[in-house]
């Protein structure tokens, strides 16, 4: 999920380890991006093959903040800028990445903060 916090960073929606987090939703700063990475399909067999050719991971992407349209406005920035084909970053070859649904409002945290989320899925080779 490092690919994915680096083309939020490069698209100016926060820094990694700072505002943008990995595998949790942390309690501070009140507004931040966290990356969840779940489970995915199988990826495709090609011929032979005894492992599959690609990996289709997919991720949760939670935006949260104080304010309900600011939490709304970075997850609809996040998911433009994570809909892309043919990309490499860090020099892992995604092929794509695209939302499986568009950014919807999930909740209230108990300090108050809006959270808004999208899923989305990777197809990479590997």
């Amino acid at each position: 999920m490092n690919e994915i916090a680096e083309i939020l960073r490069e698209k100016g929606l926060g820094t990694p380890g700072i505002d943008i987090f990995i595998g949790k939703l942390v309690p501070s700063p009140d507004t931040c991006i966290a990356i969840i990475h779940y489970g995915g399909e199988t990826g495709k067999y090609i011929q032979d093959s005894k492992l599959p050719a690609d990996e289709r991971p997919r991720f949760q992407l939670l935006s949260r903040a104080k304010r309900y349209t600011d939490a709304q406005d970075r997850a609809a920035l996040a998911y433009d800028a994570l809909h892309f084909g043919r990309r490499s970053v860090e020099g892992k070859k995604l092929l794509r990445c695209e939302g499986l649904q568009s950014p919807f409002y999930l909740r209230t945290d108990d300090e108050g903060r809006e959270i808004f989320v999208c899923n989305y899925e990777i197809h990479r080779m590997r």
